[in-house]
């Protein structure tokens, strides 16, 4: 589940004191890393965003100076679960990107609206192998998303893989571009090693 504690730091001469705390917001199994929030278009509020585990289901809530509320639940038809990954939104707030996996891996990307929070799916695409690392991040200027996969299961096919998307394309799919692929480079020192500063 979700929850969350209120913590108001005016009281206790600006130390802060504790009005609520382990509050549930969410009752659900929840997919890890899975967890975002974006400013409201009315510039003070934010949105949050949870993703569900075993569905396809993303968890609304708005918080205002009145509290943190449900605001429903968004349910899309990929039947997949989100055991793990990260949910990232644009800097300007209008696209929302999640890249999770479970057996397989899944990169989905949603038109966000500000004013209702409402989620509009514009793009998802399965990858057919993961071994870790997976992510995803947008560029400064909320164009380009960037996601990076490890494909393979086992040294040396599990080579990392960093993908640009171009969101304002009219085909997201053609205009995927493979940015880097890891070189083979691994840190040189044992974990253990007293290696000086």
């Amino acid at each position: 589940g979700l929850y969350y504690s209120h913590v108001d730091m005016r009281l206790n001469d600006g130390r802060g004191g504790l009005l609520s705390r382990d509050v549930p917001m969410v009752e659900d199994s929840l997919g890890w890393g899975g967890l975002s929030a974006c400013r409201h278009a009315n510039g003070r509020d934010w949105w949050v965003v949870q993703v569900g585990r075993y569905n396809d289901a993303y968890h609304l809530l708005l918080l205002n100076d009145e509290g943190l509320y449900s605001m429903g639940i968004q349910q899309f038809d990929e039947h997949y679960r989100h055991r793990e990954g990260q949910l990232y939104f644009s800097p300007d707030g209008t696209k929302m990107a999640i890249f999770s996996r479970d057996e397989t891996a899944l990169f989905q990307l949603f038109d966000f609206d500000r004013c209702s929070g409402n989620l509009q799916k514009i793009y998802s695409e399965k990858f057919v192998q993961l071994h870790l690392g997976e992510g995803v991040c947008f560029s400064y200027d909320s164009r380009y998303v960037y996601v990076s996969n490890t494909e393979g299961s086992e040294a040396p096919s599990n080579i990392s893989k960093l993908y640009q998307y171009d969101t304002e394309a009219e085909d997201i799919a053609a205009s995927k571009t493979l940015v880097s692929s890891w070189d083979g480079y691994t840190y040189i020192y044992p974990e253990d090693a007293n290696v000086p500063p």
